[in-house]
């Protein structure tokens, strides 16, 4: 699956055939996640909502104000809750955690909250701030479901463009989309820069591994 934020819509990929479906959401959708019973999550601009394979969606949390103009990146941790931030143009957005149809706000001051991802050992979550220009890194406590000790990873320079979306892999090397950067690049576990991919895209906005064995990444 990916989506189109503009577009309101989420499209649905064959990885073989290369066929694709759409489903429209109604909103602007910043992430989105699957869930066990089949329904898929979606973070739009005024909430959190369970999506059908009917395409009826439901809100997934009580009724709150949201703080920021609409949800963007997000995943599911390794304690099985939903993380996922929002935009504002002045810096009034949040981080928020949603467990057991209730949404928690973990911290404030998002611009434009963007990739996020978990250690292999799943003790640390690194994230970035896309105007902040830098990957951060959190201690995480699985069974809390916390995040403490904030502190910066890795700066990246304007010059390379702007930090989106991410993933990592098994080795706790990150693969992070460049925002006007034409490239997806790596960094890694000790944050120095590894392999830079260049695609013939200005705004490469986020990565994933995919394939039988997990050996491809797609932009």
């Amino acid at each position: 699956m990916f989506l189109d934020i503009l577009g309101e819509c989420i499209f649905f990929l064959n990885y073989t055939t290369g066929d694709t479906e759409r489903i429209d959401v109604g909103q602007k959708i910043g992430c989105m996640s699957l869930c066990e019973n089949g329904d898929i999550l979606v973070a739009l601009e005024d909430g959190i909502y369970r999506l059908n394979s009917r395409g009826e969606k439901v809100l997934a949390h009580q009724p709150l104000k949201i703080k920021g103009s609409r949800f963007n990146d997000g995943k599911t941790g390794p304690d099985g809750c939903f993380y996922a931030g929002t935009a504002d143009d002045n810096c009034r957005g949040a981080f928020y955690k949603l467990k057991d149809g209730v949404l928690y706000e973990l911290f404030e001051g998002c611009s434009c909250s963007n990739g996020l991802d978990w250690s292999a050992d799943e003790s640390k979550m690194f994230y970035c701030d896309t105007p902040h220009q830098k990957i951060e890194v959190f201690d995480f406590d699985k069974e809390k479901g916390e995040l403490s000790n904030r502190r910066t990873f890795k700066e990246i320079d304007e010059s390379l463009g702007k930090p989106d979306g991410f993933t990592m892999d098994k080795y706790d090397d990150i693969w992070l989309a460049l925002w006007d950067g034409k490239s997806v690049i790596e960094i890694k576990s000790d944050s120095s820069f590894g392999v830079k991919i260049d695609v013939p895209v200005l705004k490469a906005s986020c990565c994933c591994f995919a394939g039988e064995n997990l050996d491809d990444l797609i932009i």
